[in-house]
């Protein structure tokens, strides 16, 4: 007689994983690219300018062509309170159940804004290299890899 054992059961105090969609916007802002459909436009807030010290805080992705934007909130792992909420708008409320990006999901948003092949334009500080400094350190931090960082700034290396 073969027994049968029930599967098991944990309670996890994660809340549950949003789904890549519930992150996409469609802003119903249409821009012609004048012919370059593969253009977005990178954009990262942050808890401060040191990027081994402060937090990445959000990470959007605009298509112009589409006006589909990919806005995600990060947990908090470096300091305690948003600490620059008078810059961004960004507060501790904003960031309550976020969870860090897995792997599955930087795949999509490769896959989804066709990132291997997309001109990237980002605004940024320190020689344009802010934003993408703070993302290879978050990966490197949170998801333990830098796969996430060839993929979106393999134009900046």
């Amino acid at each position: 007689m073969k027994l049968k054992l029930l599967p098991k059961f944990f309670i996890s105090d994660e809340p549950p994983r949003k789904k890549f969609e519930d992150y996409l916007v469609d802003t119903g802002r249409k821009f012609d690219t004048k012919g370059y459909k593969k253009i977005v436009i990178l954009d990262t807030e942050t808890n401060g300018v040191r990027k081994a010290n402060d937090d990445l805080l959000s990470v959007s992705i605009f298509n112009p062509s589409t006006g589909i934007c990919y806005n995600r909130y990060f947990p908090l792992d470096m300091q305690p309170v948003v600490l620059t909420s008078h810059i961004h708008g960004i507060t501790d409320n904003d960031l309550v159940n976020e969870l860090h990006w897995t792997q599955e999901e930087v795949d999509k948003i490769i896959e989804y804004f066709d990132l291997k092949n997309a001109l990237i334009f980002s605004y940024s500080g320190g020689q344009g290299t802010f934003d993408s400094s703070f993302i290879i350190n978050y990966c490197k931090r949170c998801m333990k890899t830098q796969y996430c960082i060839k993929f979106i700034f393999f134009q900046y290396i």
